[in-house]
């Protein structure tokens, strides 16, 4: 404890200067230490946490390093972040994404953490996380894009007007980075104008390789 003690402000100022580079892999360090060692300098490790999973990997869900360093974190790691924090349950939609993003190559990293994500007040969004998961790497795809004029340009193709309150709705729902947040599920709320946009959209998923 002496020990981590010392090094822990050299470690906090590494954690201050990396936390938004781009490969996340001195990223996923700093927090393997927060996570071991947290406790001996009563250092809340949660809005580190929170910083990682809504801050960093839903907006970089795109680098496949980046998204196998951090499902190897949490694999690693599965048993102390169910016992201290509550990253699983309530962080999963960001943590979907990367399977979302890339099927092939994470799937049989991340099925394993599904049983650490259900719980009596995420189980049913969580169902509803993994049956909307052509939605969201359809979001993903067309219209999370930095490039703002393709995503309208597929969406008038479409017939569908992003800035309609329906629209925007369905996007806040399926590219949500938390759970449990209110009135957001538009299965629940049973909208006949965000249904409709629903089927619309399904209607035209264009095929893709994932």
């Amino acid at each position: 404890p002496s020990l981590v003690s010392a090094i822990f402000p050299s470690v906090k100022k590494v954690y201050e200067r990396t936390a938004n580079r781009q490969s996340g892999l001195v990223f996923s360090a700093v927090l393997q230490f927060f996570v071991n060692h947290g406790q001996h300098v009563i250092f809340d490790v949660d809005p580190v946490l929170h910083h990682f999973c809504v801050d960093y990997v839903s907006v970089r869900y795109r680098r496949q390093l980046l998204a196998m360093s951090t499902l190897l974190f949490l694999r690693t790691n599965t048993s102390k972040i169910l016992l201290h924090t509550a990253v699983f349950p309530k962080y999963f939609p960001a943590i979907i994404k990367l399977l979302a993003w890339h099927p092939r190559t994470v799937s049989s990293e991340i099925l394993p953490l599904i049983p650490a994500m259900v719980g009596p007040s995420t189980f049913t969004e969580l169902l509803h996380t993994l049956l909307d998961l052509p939605l969201t790497t359809t979001f993903m795809e067309q219209y999370d894009r930095k490039d703002d004029s393709t995503s309208d340009s597929s969406l008038g193709k479409a017939g569908l007007d992003a800035s309609s309150p329906a629209f925007r709705a369905i996007q806040q729902y399926i590219m949500r980075n938390e759970s449990g947040i209110p009135g957001v599920c538009v299965w629940e709320t049973k909208d006949e104008a965000q249904l409709g946009l629903i089927r619309t959209l399904w209607k035209t998923l264009p095929l893709t390789p994932r």
